[in-house]
Order: structure tokens, then sequence, then C-alpha cells
């Protein structure tokens, strides 16, 4: 969008909804917030949906390991340094500090590009879309901390995940879910006390 916009490609659309009276109120704040950003204040377009991921935690883990749980603008180092604190026991008794997702265990790509800005601040191919950007300093700092929790098991490896894909958060085993595993929390066999945070 800001490409577009700054080649005069695209008309901000301000005006219009001045004239017709459009509710901003209507949409999510943070969606208006990210579309202005993308225009130097001005709105380029309106998104008719979004997607977001949100930060799941276990309320009890941290109150029994007397740490702070997570709070609304902590980066992805600080929630990694509390997912170090959390890290403790091993085999059934494990408690992990963290887990991108419980379909597998591990780190995926996608998992590390949303965990560093998203597709629009950690690219796969250049602007031109020529050249792939992969082989980064960028991409090789944002792949280190991940990689070093996975070796110190404070993010479960796929041989510690249960066939069940709720098991970790509703076993209690994990102290943060990053997205889709808030079902683990609220419908498990064991409801747990969670809360969430939204991360974009």
């Amino acid at each position: 969008m800001k490409k577009l916009s700054s080649e005069n490609l695209l008309k901000p659309l301000d005006d219009y909804i001045k004239q017709d009276k459009m509710n901003l109120d209507d949409f999510l704040p943070a969606v208006i917030d990210t579309i202005k950003s993308q225009g130097d204040g001005q709105i380029y377009g309106l998104a008719p949906t979004f997607s977001s991921s949100a930060l799941f935690y276990n309320k009890q883990l941290f109150a029994d390991a007397k740490i702070a749980p997570p709070t609304d603008g902590m980066t992805w180092n600080e929630i990694f340094s509390l997912a170090q604190s959390l890290k403790s026991g091993k085999d059934k008794d494990a408690i992990y500090g963290f887990a991108f997702n419980n379909y597998g265990g591990g780190v995926s790509f996608y998992d590390v590009q949303a965990s560093n800005g998203g597709a629009s601040k950690m690219r796969i191919f250049d602007a031109a879309g020529e050249k792939m950007t992969v082989h980064t300093k960028a991409w090789s700092d944002a792949w280190a901390k991940p990689i070093q929790l996975y070796k110190d098991k404070v993010i479960p490896h796929a041989e510690d995940v249960q066939a069940s894909a709720a098991m970790a958060s509703s076993d209690g085993s994990v102290a943060a879910y990053n997205p889709y595993q808030g079902n683990g929390f609220i419908g498990g066999q064991d409801r747990h006390d969670g809360g969430q945070l939204l991360h974009g």
C-alpha cells in the first residue's frame, strides 16, 4: 500500500468516509491504526476481514512459580525470557515455558515470521519479488532465540507432544501458547485459569 500510495496510484478514502458518514468505530481500532500507518495517516483501503492471534497462558503455572504473567505490550524477547523462567521438571513432569503450537512441537518458519513482525516486516522476497531474503542477518537473528529455546526444551519437541492436539494446554504442562490453542484452556479435560493477550 505504501508503494502504491507514494506513486499516486491510490486515492485516499478519508473524504469519502466523511461524505458517507461511515462510522470507523465499527472497525477494530488496531485495524484502522494499521491501515493508517501504511498510508502515512490516511486511509487508502478498508479491510472487510482480518486475522489476528493471541498468546494464551496458564495463570496457575505462573502463580506456582511466583512469576508475574505476561502483560499487554510485552516484546517477544520478554515473553521468551518469561518462558525460560517457567521451564522445570522433565519427562512426564516437565513444565514447558512456551509452545508455538501443539500439533508436533518445535518451531516453524511461519512461527518465526509471525513473532518478528509478520510478513510485512520479515519478507521472504525483496520488494521486486526477485530475490529471497531468508539468508540475511535479520532472519538469522529471528531464528536464534526460538532455536535456543528449542534446544533447551523450553519449547517442547515433537516427541514431547502426545497425539491429542490439546494435550499440553489441557493438562496444564505449558505456561503459554501462541495462536489457535485457546480451546485447550477453555474446553480441555481439566479447565485451567487462563489469560490471553491479543498480539497482532
